[in-house]
């Protein structure tokens, strides 16, 4: 996991093969674009604690993985 800057290193993120790509940001139109952008999932800061989302974004990807 890394952390990524704007949207060309969401592109890259997608181009080298990430499949599940986590944007934080305080705007929501800023993650609106992020998801037009390739984004799966998204967390505003302001609404929600982004370690506690991630934390359960990350735990639920497992559990689907482990069930597979």
């Amino acid at each position: 996991m890394r952390a990524i800057e704007g949207s060309g290193d969401l592109q890259i993120a997608w181009a080298f093969g990430a499949s599940d790509i986590i944007a934080v940001d305080v705007q929501d139109d800023k993650l609106q674009k992020a998801k037009i952008l390739g984004a799966t999932y998204t967390v505003n800061a302001m609404k929600e604690d982004p370690v506690e989302r991630i934390r359960v974004r990350i735990h639920l990807l497992l559990l689907v993985a482990d069930l597979a």
